[in-house]
């Protein structure tokens, strides 16, 4: 959960920082900000939630997917090489956001999730 935390929060701060840099990426990378600070907020509250209630840390982990969606719909046909920069780490973090949606069900004990698992 950690390394995903930590990939979302470098990727909001050079989408931030691209974000002042760029004024034509101005507009939607600044909503692509907005979305990654979003899954930092997402997997930060997996995280406290992660042993107390597994379900619900499952449910804020993949709540994230949307902001993902959100980022790739913003710059998918952009060419430059701010937006393919972003593309790639969005990537990334969609693999990260499975992996902590893995852990969450690893975490969960009971018999619901098994399906994921196999």
């Amino acid at each position: 959960m950690a390394l995903a935390i930590s990939q979302a929060e470098k990727t909001a701060v050079f989408v931030d920082e691209t974000a002042k840099k760029d004024p034509t990426l101005k507009a939607s990378f600044t909503e692509c900000h907005k979305a990654y600070l979003a899954v930092v907020a997402d997997l930060k509250s997996a995280n406290v939630k992660l042993k107390l209630s597994p379900d619900t840390a499952h449910y804020d982990v993949r709540a994230s997917n949307d902001k993902m969606r959100r980022v790739a719909g913003l710059v998918g046909t952009n060419s430059d090489t701010a937006s393919t920069t972003l593309k790639e780490m969005t990537m990334q973090m969609e693999k990260l956001i499975d992996l902590a949606a893995g852990a969450a069900d690893a975490v969960d004990d009971d018999d619901e999730n098994i399906h994921r698992r196999v």
